[in-house]
């Protein structure tokens, strides 16, 4: 069978997949079923020694630790540790189902390449030979001419991250790029905010008192799922609040203490009427008007949004604003901004002036707030997030095998490549929906069956490190990344062999650092780094489970300075603070989705059978419409409709949903339910390629147009 372009993206969206995959823990349930009835052909099932291998899920950067309970070495469950540090004790659904990945229907079985662009383009096997020989004349042409060579790191950090940093060093331009949004968005504001010297950092959930969070899914796999679920558990007796402003009665917004239903786009007018509670009842940090320098051009700001005009733009009561800030100011307090996995960042405008109410009340740099943290595990290369990369200048572009588990609308990577003679790699273990987006696929581990990092998790207080070791033997047609490097340069000297090698290093290094302590597998004994013998010690302890944590380092007061607003303040909340309008037939188009579960090649077929076909989540194709907006359409629950943007259209179905507001569409990026007979209904690279890319390279909302289809 030739696939095309257009065929991996319904495959991994999961369209016609429930035809022709075949998990194997489904084949054996409905074999068992079947042979069952004669007796002569029953399965012998698996046995042998029953261990528990103690290692972490590697499916997103949370990186929590697990317990893999084998049978012959053959891990068949996967049970999260209790009281470790890394993760607190929990595992997110996609988690729970990590060892099952191994056996995926879309696995690459060895390397590919695409004839040619665009979407009917064939994928065909080729040689890796082949293909590393013309890869590394691209590189070479890439290098001639100057054009820029990059690579796309979904989870920097790692040893592999600097690595990759020393191989583009050798181009004359070059372009080392992360995903355009994250759970650590706030921080990064923030350090734009900055005097340049603002250290790493992570929230102290801990010991905070109230969170803000602007849309941000707290409550539903946001940051360690089991550390944030432990921080909030029993919060009235502990005192804790958690206060969240989104358009959506999103599984956040329900367990909130307190829910202001704003109007979609209208955050950074809400933030800023926040602020101007806090500052009209001087309610920031004492001296805060020496401590910023433009802090009169901040009061200046945040006067015109008083919280009654600002309630008339966002549709939420204006006490309800005052109450939110008056609880946000009676800190220790989090503001946090954006994070959705399939809407990403929300306007940069935005996000800034939200990671200022920070600051304005004196939250950075104390306990229960935003805390600095230790130098990581290994040194973090400077980086460019994809949004900022400018258009139309890479020529090669190498994509990392780890995900982050959030998404990103494929049309913002193809406007930064040189148009036609870009060349794109992807090293990844299956086809997902990134997949579509390469001219060459080279097979890499998947996950346990290869060595793989776990570098600081992001928004946590402490950095960390882990070495995850294979669980499985690894597949003879894979690559390593460590090997690919070398053959595709020609000249680059790893000084390693391979990525075990390169984080046995890691691991000399960090016991010649003597920094911070290694927690066993199961977090109940720690050592410090600097009583340990040797780096062989250290590894040694990180293969059997075990995790290094970071220090809490010195910051002396006023070592960072920072700005309450960006040098083009003005133009960017002028614009984000516009409203956004609708009618019976427009509304605004909401992309929304869980973390990890975006893709059907990125996740279980199992999970994402439970997960679709039992309505606990929206399916991919889903449009969620508020009653008043469905019957102002005309439309009932489960009909089709089309939506169209000034990007193009497609079909929809609609679910009807009170918990939507009036105006609004959300629409599901995810796996399509198995089965789906209709391919070209509204999937996860449809809803992205729909969405309006702003100036900052963001995609939150578009408006669009909904009609029956008749």
């Amino acid at each position: 069978m030739k696939l095309t372009r257009r065929d991996i993206l319904r495959f991994a969206g999961g369209s016609i997949l429930g035809t022709m995959c075949t998990p194997l823990p489904w084949k054996l349930l409905d074999d068992s079923s079947i042979w069952t009835q004669n007796w002569s052909l029953t399965p012998t099932l698996p046995r042998g020694a029953m261990t528990t291998r103690s290692t972490f899920c590697t499916l997103c950067p949370a990186g929590c630790a697990v317990g893999a309970r084998c049978v012959n070495s053959v891990p068949f469950a996967f049970d999260a540790v209790p009281g470790h540090p890394l993760g607190g004790g929990a595992l997110c659904p996609v988690g729970l189902a990590a060892h099952h990945m191994p056996y995926h229907s879309l696995r690459l079985d060895g390397p590919q390449q695409f004839s040619g662009k665009g979407a009917d383009s064939h994928l065909t096997a080729i040689a890796l030979q082949d293909a590393i020989a013309q890869i590394r004349a691209a590189l070479a042409s890439a290098s001639a001419s100057g054009a820029t060579v990059a690579v796309l790191d979904q989870r920097p950090g790692r040893a592999i991250s600097a690595l990759y940093q020393r191989f583009l060093a050798a181009y004359p331009s070059h372009a080392y790029i992360t995903a355009p949004a994250g759970t650590d968005e706030t921080i990064t504001s923030l350090a734009a905010l900055s005097n340049g010297t603002m250290p790493d950092a992570g929230f102290d959930l801990e010991h905070t008192r109230t969170v803000l969070s602007f849309g941000a899914p707290v409550l539903d796999g946001w940051g360690q799922p089991g550390r944030t679920q432990a921080v909030f558990v029993d919060r009235a007796a502990k005192g804790v609040k958690l206060i969240q402003i989104e358009s959506h009665r999103s599984r956040t917004a329900a367990g909130a203490d307190l829910w202001l239903p704003i109007r979609p786009g209208t955050e950074a007018a809400v933030a800023l009427s926040i602020a101007n509670v806090i500052v009209r009842e001087s309610l920031y940090a004492p001296g805060a008007e020496r401590s910023f320098a433009d802090f009169a051009a901040y009061r200046e700001l945040v006067m015109r949004y008083h919280p009654h005009p600002v309630s008339a733009l966002a549709g939420v009561a204006p006490d309800a604003i005052v109450q939110a800030a008056r609880a946000f100011a009676h800190g220790p307090s989090i503001a946090l901004s954006g994070g959705e996995a399939a809407a990403g960042s929300l306007p940069q405008a935005a996000r800034s002036i939200i990671a200022g109410l920070n600051l304005l009340c004196g939250t950075v740099g104390r306990e229960g707030g935003i805390v600095y943290r230790d130098e990581a595990a290994t040194p973090v290369v400077p980086a460019t997030r994809l949004q900022d990369v400018p258009d139309r200048s890479i020529r090669v572009l190498i994509m990392d095998a780890a995900e982050s588990g959030e998404a990103f609308p494929a049309g913002l990577l193809e406007k930064k490549l040189v148009p036609d003679t870009s060349v794109v790699v992807l090293l990844g273990p299956t086809l997902t929906v990134r997949s579509s987006m390469a001219d060459y696929l080279i097979p890499a581990s998947g996950a346990l069956e290869g060595w793989e990092e776990l570098p600081s998790v992001p928004g946590a207080p402490v950095t960390s490190y882990a070495v995850v070791s294979p669980l499985l033997p690894g597949r003879t047609n894979v690559t390593d990344p460590v090997a690919f490097l070398t053959a595709v340069s020609g000249s680059f000297d790893a000084g390693v062999k391979d990525t075990q090698e390169l984080l046995r290093r890691r691991a000399d290094e960090l016991h010649a650092a003597k920094r911070g302590t290694i927690v066993s597998a199961d977090g109940a004994v720690r050592t410090a780094v600097a009583s340990m013998a040797s780096g062989g010690e250290v590894w040694d302890a990180l293969v059997a489970g075990g995790c290094w944590l970071g220090e809490s380092p010195a910051v002396k007061p006023g070592a960072v300075r920072f700005a309450l607003l960006p040098a083009d303040a003005e133009a960017g909340v002028a614009e984000s603070t516009r409203p956004i309008t609708s009618d019976s037939r427009n509304v605004v188009l909401e992309p929304f989705g869980m973390r990890g579960a975006l893709s059907t090649g990125a996740i279980s077929p199992i999970m994402s059978k439970i997960f679709q076909e039992s309505n606990l989540r929206a399916a991919g194709g889903s449009l969620l419409l508020n009653p008043a907006t469905a019957s102002a359409i005309g439309v009932a629950d489960r009909s089709m409709v089309t939506v169209k943007t000034a990007r193009g259209s497609a079909k929809a179905r609609v679910y009807v949903d009170a918990s939507v507001m009036p105006g609004v569409a959300r629409a599901a990026v995810g796996p399509l339910p198995n089965q789906t007979p209709v391919s070209e209904e509204l999937g996860m690279t449809a809803v992205l390629e729909l969405c309006t890319l702003r100036p900052d390279g963001t995609w939150r909302y578009t408006d669009a147009t909904i009609e029956k289809v008749s």
